[in-house]
């Protein structure tokens, strides 16, 4: 499969080069497990079609927390390629099915951690209608 998004690549994306499009399939091949996440959108009498993409958004980012507690790596990687020629029939989607992400997970080689800056400078506490205060000014 991942040879034939590399092919899909070079042969419909002119802004991607056969460097990139070697790198990006070696990079998944190299993955342990690779799970493509999608919802089967359907009319519904009490879920929406927005609610359905939305839950099957939230599964992708539920899978990636649950796989960083169980000790392993996770990437959420866009689904741009499904929409390339032949992918979509190659791994069995319909129209009904809207691709949310592919997941890509292995143990990582290292642990890095990343500094977060304090949100406390970007929240609002709100006590009513135009009734704002920042979070700073209250704690």
């Amino acid at each position: 499969m991942i040879a034939n998004l590399r092919d899909a690549w070079l042969a419909h994306d002119k802004q991607v080069s056969t460097a990139q499009a070697n790198r990006l399939a070696d990079y998944l091949a190299k993955a342990p497990s690779l799970v493509l996440i999608s919802a089967q959108v359907q009319d519904h009498r009490e879920v929406s079609k927005q609610d359905q993409l939305l839950s099957a958004a939230a599964a992708c980012q539920m899978t990636l927390l649950a796989a960083d507690q169980l000790g392993f790596g996770g990437v959420w990687y866009s689904t741009d390629a499904i929409e390339l020629p032949g992918i979509r029939q190659l791994l069995g989607l319909t129209e009904v099915h809207v691709p949310v992400g592919f997941m890509v997970f292995g143990t990582p080689i290292e642990k890095r951690t990343k500094n977060r800056g304090s949100v406390s400078a970007h929240t609002q506490v709100w006590h009513g209608p135009n009734q704002v205060t920042h979070w700073l000014d209250e704690h």
